[in-house]
């Protein structure tokens, strides 16, 4: 589900900068990301569940799970957090706002072109 949101940049007395809509209060999040960043195998087994990889059937497709976790965000989105501790993810292009990483979909849709190549 993807819903639009119009937020106000606002400061902290920390320097912290939140958005806030509706009286709500999200922190965006450091989106660097880790160039030795390694998921561990039950991290990977995870994503790879999650992206509908079959662990016993598919081994040969969990290089996809991999490259899912070690994906940087595209440059207009920035994970963010709610004060209740939620991650979801904001355009600040846009305004869009999503739950799941940006690029979900596109590890989806690689995972049923090479299923196709391997049926070939």
């Amino acid at each position: 589900t993807v819903s639009v949101l119009y937020w106000s940049q606002r400061a902290m007395s920390t320097g912290e900068v939140y958005y806030a809509d509706d009286g709500t209060m999200s922190m965006v999040l450091d989106a660097k990301v880790d160039p030795n960043y390694e998921p561990t195998q039950k991290e990977l087994e995870e994503y790879a569940q999650w992206l509908g990889i079959d662990l016993e059937k598919e081994k040969e497709l969990m290089f996809l799970a991999r490259e899912g976790l070690k994906a940087p965000l595209p440059e207009e989105w920035k994970p963010c957090k709610t004060d209740t501790g939620d991650v979801y993810y904001f355009n600040f292009s846009t305004g869009e706002s999503i739950w799941e990483h940006p690029l979900d979909d596109h590890f989806k849709q690689r995972l049923e072109e090479e299923r196709g190549k391997l049926r070939a």
